[in-house]
């Protein structure tokens, strides 16, 4: 009987390499790979929303090891949280730019909301500093007045309030304030605040309107709500649900990146490498996940997950980007070296527009009062 060969007729066993494949077939491919690229750049585009740290574009340290390990601030230089303000400080002290009709701020009392102030510019355009220097001075007044200790049985700032009469701050000894206000070393707090605040609260009958008259009338608004503590450690239900959605769904992605990779005409110890490395890390990923769980060694393992994900991310960016160029020749490999041109140019031009999207996410955080505790 005759042997059959599945030889080249050369004795050279024959082995099927993606160039060698049919052009349907070879674009099909392309895309699933170009679309599983841009898949995972939307996971971490989520992973920024869903775990970074404000005004971080990725998880930090800290964060990765406060999910996984439940252990705050692990490295020791992660800022403190913001200071829990009252409501009547955030809108004191808040932006200028904000709108005083929609109850978000009532800086524009002490600036271009006072009828008074906008007059004597009008006369005097070049006074327009010196006032507006002024008129900040009375904020950091009413918010020194506002910070004033009042606990029995002193009732400091009950006190200064219905005394009319706040020590002026060290801080402010140096700062001007309008002249109207001050009186022997001491800030006419109630005055300051019967006529940049008073006025407009004095038909309370209006939406968002609050009486300000007396001293009780200031206690909701100078309660500084109590902050509630809400841990960020995954839990074991969204653990167990995630380990299986990215041990299904992934490893079928990583093993056909990585069969595809496969099928590449590069060295067959590159393929080896590369091939598999991907779906191993993968599956270290995920162990690690619930080995960061374990007491005292659990932040080290959490660690290990920057190392593991970033070998995932890595080694996707080879299989794709090696396979797509081994699929063609030099003309289809001058068509995606543009596309890949593209893309990173792409990303350049979005780079000061993500910039400026994570420093408002930071400046959010800094300026804005802690959540009260629910």
């Amino acid at each position: 009987m005759g042997t059959h060969d599945s030889g080249n007729g050369n004795g050279v066993p024959f082995r099927l390499t993606l160039r060698e494949l049919p052009l349907p077939v070879r674009l099909v491919l392309s895309l699933f790979l170009m679309a599983v690229g841009l898949g995972y750049f939307s996971a971490l585009v989520q992973l920024h929303f869903q775990n970074a740290s404000p005004g971080e574009s990725l998880p930090s340290l800290d964060d990765v090891v406060e999910i996984f390990s439940g252990v705050e601030n692990w490295s020791g230089k992660k800022p403190p949280p913001p200071k829990s303000v009252s409501k009547l400080e955030r809108l004191v002290m808040a932006s200028e730019d904000e709108p005083t009709d929609k109850g978000a701020s009532m800086a524009r009392a002490f600036f271009m909301g006072d009828s008074g102030y906008k007059k004597k510019i009008e006369k005097d355009p070049p006074i327009e500093p010196k006032l507006h220097e002024e008129r900040e001075g009375e904020r950091l007044a009413v918010q020194a007045w506002i910070n004033t200790p009042d606990d029995k049985p002193d009732l400091l700032r009950q006190k200064a309030y219905e005394n009319d009469a706040l020590p002026l701050p060290a801080a402010l000894a140096n700062h001007p304030i309008t002249k109207g206000y001050l009186d022997d070393g001491k800030v006419k707090v109630r005055s300051l605040i019967q006529d940049r605040c008073s006025k407009c609260h004095e038909d309370a009958s209006q939406a968002g309107h609050k009486s300000l008259g007396d001293y009780a009338d200031f206690a909701d608004v100078l309660a500084i709500p109590q902050v509630g503590h809400t841990s960020r450690q995954m839990t074991l239900d969204h653990l167990t649900q995630t380990t299986h959605l990215h041990l299904l769904s992934f490893s079928m992605l990583w093993t056909l990146t990585g069969l595809i990779f496969a099928f590449s005409s590069y060295p067959t110890w590159v393929r080896c490498i590369l091939a598999p490395v991907v779906l191993l890390a993968q599956v270290a990923d995920v162990s690690c996940w619930w080995l960061a769980r374990l007491d005292g060694v659990g932040p080290y393992f959490a660690l290990a997950i920057i190392g593991t994900g970033s070998v995932v991310g890595f080694g996707l960016f080879l299989q794709i980007v090696l396979s797509l160029f081994n699929m063609y020749r030099w003309p289809g490999r001058v068509m995606l070296a543009l596309l890949l041109g593209g893309a990173v140019a792409g990303c350049v031009a979005l780079e000061p527009i993500i910039d400026g999207q994570l420093a408002r996410e930071k400046a959010s955080t800094t300026s804005a009062p802690a959540a009260p505790a629910k």
